[in-house]
């Protein structure tokens, strides 16, 4: 069991450094390599807290980074949470977690 103000600020630094790896991905500050790199210490994070949501969010974006090299308004479809698969899936709209 993960302790609450831990969990909180572990969720507000993942947000942040998803934004952040994004936003550099997008103006070519680092490769997709070092990208992919962030977001799997992003998601061993979010695997530690036990946060479902963000492991598939992160996994759907390291997955979307990998399938192409177009980076441009990256950040924006992150914003927008075109990567959020939690607000589409069947279980959700059942009540079923």
């Amino acid at each position: 069991m993960v302790n609450k103000s831990i969990r909180t600020r572990a969720l507000w630094f993942i947000d942040q450094e998803m934004e952040r790896v994004l936003g550099d991905l997008e103006s070519g500050v680092i490769n997709k390599d070092q990208a992919i790199g962030s977001l799997n210490t992003l998601f061993i994070i979010s695997s530690g807290i036990e946060d479902g949501r963000w492991m598939r969010t992160i996994c759907t974006v390291i997955g979307y980074i990998r399938k192409t090299n177009y980076f441009y308004q990256l950040r924006k479809l992150y914003l927008s949470n075109y990567f959020d698969e939690s607000m589409n899936s069947p279980s959700d709209q059942k009540g079923i977690n």
